[in-house]
């Protein structure tokens, strides 16, 4: 993950499948320090990974507090 030009630490990467009977995100990663995650597709269907960060020296006052950006990314037919 990167935000602002370089990478996101700490970031919690999520992921679920279509197949999966679990309703919350089974699967959770945080990224290191490079940014990155690792997640294997260990079952057939079709994967979302969500990725949220919040960043609240970024707010603007009389406005808002922080500032929240999010991620998706789907994958569709693994097998």
């Amino acid at each position: 993950m990167r935000y602002r030009g370089g990478p996101l630490p700490g970031a919690l990467l999520c992921a679920n499948w279509s197949r999966s009977e679990k309703r919350d995100w089974p699967l959770r990663v945080p990224t290191d320090a490079q940014g990155r995650a690792t997640i294997r597709l260990m079952a057939g269907g079709h994967w979302l990974f969500y990725v949220r960060h919040t960043d609240a020296g970024r707010g603007v006052p009389g406005g808002y507090e922080k500032r929240v950006v999010s991620a998706t990314l789907s994958l569709y037919g693994v097998r």
